[in-house]
């Protein structure tokens, strides 16, 4: 039909929402086993060039009510650009191109973010077994996302 949308915005919020819950659920196990497999760093990284661009003191640390809810506020855009702009263009089942989506933030992340917060490349500064857990816990949210989000309709 003319004008239809072919995604669904509605449809990427919840898959964000899950996913994110789910991921932090993940999160949350890998810390109890005693696994460092993050610090936080795109909250970090994002509130430092905040408060050096507007000129504020965001905290660069939150409680655990404040970090759930920016982990599941990012999973939610995440989600959202995964579905309107990378969704339609990506090959494979949904859950293959949640992988892919998702692998490509983490490489960013890995290859920018962290070694500027001073946790080296892929984050070893964190620990030996951090660039699996973090690709690892990247891998199931995108997995997630992918095989949670269905559009309207096929992709154009």
């Amino acid at each position: 039909m003319e004008g239809e949308r072919w995604w669904s915005p509605e449809r990427a919020v919840i898959a964000g929402i899950l996913g994110a819950l789910i991921n932090s659920l993940a999160i949350w196990l890998t810390k109890q086993a005693g696994i460092a497999a993050g610090t936080g760093g795109f909250a970090k990284w994002l509130f430092a060039h905040l408060n050096l661009l507007l000129g504020t003191s965001l905290p660069e640390k939150m409680g655990p009510i404040g970090q759930e809810v920016f982990h599941t506020s990012v999973g939610v855009v995440s989600a959202l650009i995964f579905a309107g702009v990378f969704y339609r263009i990506m090959p494979g089942p949904g859950w293959l191109r949640g992988l892919i989506y998702c692998q490509g933030m983490w490489a960013v992340q890995a290859l920018f973010v962290l070694p500027w917060l001073g946790n080296g490349y892929f984050g070893t500064g964190i620990s030996a077994s951090a660039p699996f857990w973090s690709w690892s816990l990247n891998a199931l949210f995108g997995v997630l996302i992918g095989w949670l989000y269905r559009p309207r309709r096929k992709r154009p």
